[in-house]
């Protein structure tokens, strides 16, 4: 059984077999609501998600979060270590001024790093700086765990979860890899198959836009003095065990350009670059 519903900025196409079309459906229908849930607890364009209200009140003060938002913020914060900044959660003022996030809940925010965010017992977040934190790099991975997670759950054998590219699979089935050309979009290319597996792609060629006499794009390099967006040819695909990895992993290979760092194998993660 397969549905698709439009969710995190894209569609969300899920994919589920081995039961029953009726648990099926319940199954599908739980894995979809905890995408929704995820969207609502992380969404920056949103003013009343929990992400927005660490934007806008987390600045010296620590507030209480979902478990979903804090195991997020963990990965976000200990792949910025890992990779050695080269993955920043903290990138939305600079999104900001490039013209690719018009939240309001951004506030007063200024440069920092991940190393501001202090995480504390309970689930709770404080900044030591005045942040602005965009989870798009790493949360639409995360949503897909989840899917994934909940049609387990409910016995599914064999489920694939496809959120606008970032794919995970598990079970029996395999599920072909079709990557889009850089240089024409348009066109799709297959690499190969996936199974029991995730991956992830990031690249510029829907977010590149001229502001003012700039040329920006969505893909901004936060070890940068000028948090610069990073303006390629090229797209950048992570394959490994969970799509939030894969996800956050792909901005780390776009702006190190290292197939074969010592975070890759850490994280039993692939890499592939167009």
């Amino acid at each position: 059984m397969k549905r698709v519903r439009p969710l995190l900025g894209t569609y969300v196409e899920i994919e589920a077999s081995g039961l029953s079309e009726d648990k099926l459906q319940l199954g599908i229908n739980a894995a979809f609501l905890a995408v929704c849930k995820v969207q609502q607890l992380m969404s920056v364009h949103d003013q009343r998600s929990q992400l927005s209200r660490l934007n806008r009140h987390a600045f010296g003060r620590a507030l209480q979060v979902h478990p979903w938002l804090f195991e997020v913020l963990q990965t976000a914060v200990k792949l910025h270590q890992k990779t050695r900044g080269h993955f920043d959660c903290t990138i939305a003022p600079a999104l900001k001024r490039s013209g690719h996030l018009t939240s309001k809940s951004l506030g007063k925010t200024r440069n920092g790093s991940s190393v501001d965010i202090d995480l504390k017992p309970f689930h709770r977040v404080r900044f030591t700086k005045h942040l602005g934190i965009d989870l798009g790099g790493i949360a639409k991975g995360f949503a897909v765990d989840k899917a994934i997670e909940i049609l387990k759950k409910h016995g599914a054998k064999s489920a694939s979860v496809n959120a606008g590219g970032d794919l995970r699979v598990y079970g029996e089935i395999a599920s072909p890899i079709f990557l889009r050309k850089p240089e024409n979009p348009a066109q799709l290319v297959k690499v190969g198959e996936l199974q029991n597996g995730a991956i992830a792609t990031s690249a510029t060629y829907f977010s590149t836009r001229k502001v003012g006499q700039l040329t920006t794009s969505a893909l901004i390099n936060a070890k940068s003095k000028t948090q610069a967006s990073l303006l390629t040819m090229h797209s950048y695909s992570v394959i490994a065990p969970s799509c939030m990895l894969a996800d956050g992993l792909t901005k780390a290979l776009a702006f190190s350009g290292h197939q074969s760092s010592a975070y890759m194998r850490k994280y039993k993660a692939h890499s592939l670059i167009l």
